[in-house]
């Protein structure tokens, strides 16, 4: 079993240049990594083009649709910009459906031939990209665990983008990395607090409020007088909250500089990865709970978990309004900066068009790349080295670097708020999930279909279309139930609790008579059964049969629907009286 531990540091005393290059070398690998799968990407198109000539014929019919696509979220922006708003009109919205929804037919038009190329077709081109992974890994001058993790990660990011439709980018250096020792046949924890192993030693614990103590591990930074590269320790201080397990074996110790928005401009942090011995725990209770995870929102608080147990009794769990408060003023300093951005791109655009003739060529690229959709950081930091090297328009260049400066900054300031409120978010979840873990032997959870629940399909599944209102797609962010849903997983491992997800209609289904609806409304909290009449709350109702679910009391009704004058007469009555209760208390929980 592995387990990875987490621990601040203090920024480590002795960190110097020769460290900052280390991390600069690290990030250079991951860009020429990026490079290479590029040029495999090419030679694997240039090939599927000489087979197919229908490949070759949507691949130019894709490319013809840049141009018309990129005017148009032109024309969305400037739109949005206009009218303040973030939707934009059904004109434009049935044209992005009807590009976007040919450019997607011919993508699988592509995959499919693509999939049927002959592996012993592509043999060739992967072998080049194989001997050009390593010959990057060999010049990189990179300390070979250092080396190995970027190659690591950057195939698990592959992987990743090829399963979900996206491409990896180039990373600007911006300080922060990490350090890597890969600790081959392991290290003790009382090797790594007797200090007595090379690659990391954690001596001097004083336990006063807090248990700290001296960190050191190895970094190959180092330089001697001829230029060769030695080991050398850096130092820090680490905040020890939580012990190693002593039968654990340390294989792998990061050292991590992230980027932070405060006092400090970065944190540290120092992760051991930890073999456990495999344990089979079993939970001292013999308890079922059912668990209904979504996002219902109640005055400022938003619910995202009604729990019953086989005692019937029922739990809700909330994100408190103060959280949400903080996801709101984030995204109000991301509103901020998009609606500057937006403006400062139709004055750029706007000057370009008027400018273009006597510009520079190698500032006309420029702002072409920056003019795109959804341009980068490093696109509109790049126009700002390209301005200040000609003399050209110095009074616009003023205006923009000004921009630029402003632009960094809201964005800072989003990106600390934002992070502090999932922080929070997190630790909520965390110990919601212990609490249930620790309470509940079986936990029977909803298998939310977020995906489904958060976007529709439009006309002729060719495109996708977000169809939640505003409100409900904040809400759907702030709560992030997936992050919950994970935590209990985390959380049952530790307890041995088992938990079971549960993929059946829960919430369409009556718990009493079995009677299962066809449809309910959208964000609709109650519902009257239309075979016994039962006034159901859905959320509960979704709990209760969960739990059912686990422990095999589950009712299934074939029953036709009915709606005779006995079930209208019971359903308006328990309209009538859920209207009263919420009129007299529209908060209750």
């Amino acid at each position: 079993m592995i387990r990875t531990y987490k621990y601040s540091l203090k920024a480590p005393e002795n960190f110097a240049e020769d460290c900052e290059d280390e991390l600069r070398r690290m990030n250079d690998l991951w860009n020429r990594l990026i490079e290479i799968d590029r040029q495999r990407e090419r030679s694997f198109k240039d090939l599927c083009r000489s087979t197919s000539a229908e490949y070759a014929a949507a691949q130019d019919e894709i490319e013809a649709l840049r141009e018309p696509i990129d005017n148009l979220y032109d024309a969305i922006r400037a739109e949005r910009i206009a009218t303040r708003s973030k939707e934009p009109s059904d004109e434009l919205r049935a044209r992005r459906d009807e590009l976007l929804g040919r450019r997607k037919a011919l993508w699988e038009i592509c995959k499919a031939i693509q999939k049927a190329i002959p592996k012993e077709s592509q043999a060739p081109i992967n072998e080049v990209y194989k001997t050009n992974v390593k010959l990057a890994r060999q010049q990189s001058g990179c300390f070979w665990g250092n080396y190995n993790a970027v190659i690591e990660s950057f195939e698990t990011a592959k992987s990743k983008a090829i399963k979900d439709g996206g491409r990896l980018h180039f990373k600007s250096f911006d300080g922060s990395g990490r350090f890597v020792n890969q600790i081959q046949g392991g290290m003790t924890v009382t090797e790594l607090l007797a200090g007595s192993h090379s690659q990391a030693q954690l001596t001097n614990l004083v336990t006063t409020n807090k248990t700290k103590g001296r960190f050191a591990f190895t970094a190959f930074t180092g330089k001697d007088d001829a230029g060769k590269r030695f080991r050398r320790q850096l130092f820090s201080e680490i905040n020890y909250h939580r012990p190693i397990p002593a039968d654990g074996v340390i294989k792998a110790v990061e050292v991590v500089k992230v980027p932070h928005d405060g006092k400090q401009k970065y944190k540290w942090h120092a992760c051991f990865t930890v073999a456990l011995p495999e344990v089979d725990i079993k939970h001292p209770k013999r308890n079922i709970a059912g668990v209904n995870l979504g996002w219902r929102q109640f005055g400022g608080r938003l619910r995202v978990a009604v729990v019953v147990d086989d005692a019937g009794k029922k739990t809700e769990y909330f994100v408190p309004a103060e959280l949400v408060s903080k996801f709101e003023a984030a995204e109000t300093i991301q509103k901020a900066a998009d609606d500057a951005r937006n403006e400062m791109l139709s004055w750029l655009r706007t000057f370009y068009q008027d400018n273009r003739d006597e510009a520079p060529q190698e500032w006309r690229e420029s702002i072409q790349g920056l003019l795109r959709n959804r341009p980068s950081v490093d696109a509109a930091n790049h126009l700002m080295t390209i301005w200040r090297e000609c003399v050209f328009a110095q009074e616009e260049s003023r205006r923009y670097a000004a921009w630029l400066k402003s632009d960094a900054a809201l964005r800072r300031s989003y990106t600390g708020c934002r992070q502090n409120a999932v922080k929070w978010r997190e630790e909520i979840y965390r110990h919601i999930a212990k609490e249930l873990a620790e309470r509940y032997a079986v936990l029977a959870v909803t298998d939310t279909p977020l995906s489904t629940m958060s976007r529709t399909k439009a006309k002729d599944d060719l495109a996708v279309d977000n169809a939640l209102p505003e409100s409900a797609r904040r809400n759907r962010v702030i709560a992030a139930i997936y992050s919950l849903k994970e935590w209990i997983g985390k959380q049952a491992a530790k307890t041995g609790s088992t938990v079971e997800t549960i993929t059946s209609k829960m919430t369409a289904t009556c718990h009493k008579c079995g009677y299962v609806a066809e449809k309910r409304l959208r964000g609709s909290q109650y519902a009257t059964c239309k075979s016994c009449g039962s006034e159901l709350e859905l959320d509960e109702n979704a709990a209760i049969n969960c739990r059912n679910h686990a422990s095999g009391a589950v009712l299934i009704s074939d029953k036709p629907e009915k709606t005779g004058r006995f079930q209208r007469a019971k359903m308006a009555e328990n309209d009538t009286a859920r209207k009263i209760g919420d009129n007299a208390s529209p908060l209750v929980t």
